[in-house]
């Protein structure tokens, strides 16, 4: 059977095509090509992490933007590659506004489809699996029937123009494997920081009470020393690390964030010692000015546009690294 989500044709033509995101902003809706979309078994606490990973596996990509909903012990995810957007940098897909547990979603077993001129998109939603599925429109509506009655008899949602004006926009989330790996190893440097402190302040402690015993000094004078030596050393430990740490993600942030401006993607950001090297690719069509605002330069040109690197020694893959 089939059903159309409208009851009526939506006002206003001349707002066909946009809705009204969660942030506020009006967005234009796009069905990506090469859109992919899943589930998996949920772990409490870990959704985000298990969508995008298997969202990044699909896509064999580190950068990918991706929506994802937990519901009924499932995690449901879509999600494309960062660069199939960069011609739709505010747009959004209204199959995201669809996923299992979405305000505007129906019950599985459920098949949305859509039509174009151009292409044509489907997608189908199970108790426990969904798929995307892109092809000519003949295909398309072929599909969506015959996949209808394997699915006993789920019904067909056809995504016209008025109705996807009603649905609530879902923006993409963006993220970098390679951002989290860098999260996480400051992050674990700061908590192996705090211990060596920590350790450095105790034993500082421990002479000094070695001393007191060994030497007899005035109890109260040798505590007040040993509480402001430590006290010191804490003070100077972490202002050093603070101040170092912070212009060390200052600066991978600085250049991270520009680079995700220039649809660029940062490959390798190396620190030995007080040097940095790190090298991206970006946009071929970049300019020389828009790569010097960055500290960088050009190195060679690739497939995928122009290596850049903060320094001609700085172009070092990750397999080369020891």
């Amino acid at each position: 059977m089939s059903f159309d989500l409208a009851s009526e044709s939506a006002a206003g033509a001349e707002n066909e095509g946009l809705a009204e995101s969660g942030s506020g902003l009006v967005q234009t809706y796009h069905f990506p090509g090469e859109l992919i979309g899943g589930s998996s078994p949920l772990v409490k606490g870990e959704e985000e992490a298990l969508a995008w990973q298997a969202a990044a596996e699909a896509c064999d990509s580190e950068r990918i933007h991706f929506v994802w909903r937990a519901q009924e012990g499932r995690v449901w995810y879509l999600a494309v590659r960062s660069q199939d957007l960069a011609s739709f940098p505010r747009s959004w897909c209204p199959f995201a506004s669809l996923l299992p547990g979405m305000p505007d979603a129906r019950p599985a077993p459920v098949i949305y489809t859509f039509f174009s001129d151009e292409a044509a998109a489907l997608m189908a939603v199970d108790k426990d699996s969904l798929q995307i599925i892109r092809g000519t429109p003949s295909i398309i509506r072929a599909k969506a029937e015959r996949m209808a009655r394997e699915m006993n008899g789920a019904g067909v949602v056809d995504l016209q123009p008025d109705v996807i004006v009603k649905l609530k926009a879902v923006e993409w989330e963006s993220l970098s494997l390679l951002e989290d790996r860098a999260r996480r190893f400051l992050g674990a440097l700061s908590v192996v920081s705090g211990l060596l402190v920590t350790a450095g302040a105790f034993f500082v402690w421990f002479m000094a009470s070695i001393a007191q015993i060994t030497y007899h000094a005035d109890l109260d004078d040798l505590r007040q020393r040993s509480t402001k030596a430590s006290y010191e050393l804490q003070q100077s430990a972490l202002v050093l690390r603070a101040s170092g740490m912070r212009q060390q993600i200052a600066a991978f942030n600085r250049i991270n964030d520009g680079l995700v401006g220039l649809q660029g993607w940062l490959k390798l950001y190396l620190i030995k010692g007080n040097a940095v090297k790190w090298w991206a690719v970006v946009p071929a069509n970049l300019t020389a000015e828009r790569i010097s605002e960055l500290g960088a330069q050009t190195i060679e040109a690739v497939p995928d546009g122009l290596v850049i690197a903060n320094a001609k020694g700085s172009y070092v893959r990750e397999k080369e690294i020891k």
